[in-house]
């Protein structure tokens, strides 16, 4: 029984190592397809596709647990020092275009119009009232459209099955029992 005792404690000490890379691997599954689905939208900047992250999270994991984050990075987060997509929640989950918008000469860019007569004056903060927007913002012609979602990260949930055979099969190949 010794033996046997001796064999499931290092058995033990091997899965605690093995699984953050049996976690990270099912994660890379689910990573690789929000990229593929984000491939399959018209792309604007590429902001969006290089925003895509995979991460571990300390907070989340314990020992035995590892959890991986599959999602964008996003300005107030990131600080500025990855690319990061600052409006992937509307593509993701469609939005109301309120304002007119025009398309910059030089960079292409997309950029909201201002009322002539508030061009001198400050913008609203991003947390403004709908009120104080739209005594700035010049409003669509035609009133509101909603720009219908184009999910990415949502669609990657179907390979959730496939994610957890990549892990399954990481970590038995660290036990070496495959």
């Amino acid at each position: 029984m010794s033996g046997i005792t001796r064999m499931l404690e290092a058995l033990g000490t091997d899965v605690e190592a093995a699984v953050r890379p049996a976690a990270a691997a099912g994660a890379e599954v689910l990573r690789t397809e929000v990229l593929r689905n984000v491939a399959t939208l018209k792309e604007q900047s590429g902001n969006l596709r290089e925003a895509i992250y995979k991460a571990y999270s300390r907070s989340q994991s314990s020992q035995g647990i590892a959890t991986y984050h599959v999602s964008w990075r996003v300005p107030s987060k990131n600080k500025g020092h990855l690319p990061s997509a600052p409006h992937g929640h509307l593509i993701e989950n469609g939005h109301w275009m309120r304002y007119a918008v025009a398309r910059h000469p030089k960079t292409g860019r997309l950029y909201t119009l201002v009322r002539p007569e508030k061009r001198k004056s400050p913008r609203p903060k991003a947390r403004a009232s709908e009120a104080e927007k739209a005594a700035y913002y010049l409003p669509r012609p035609g009133g509101p459209l909603w720009v219908k979602a184009r999910p990415f990260i949502r669609p990657a949930q179907a390979k959730f099955g496939e994610a957890l055979a990549a892990a399954e099969s990481e970590l038995l190949r660290r036990l070496g029992l495959v």
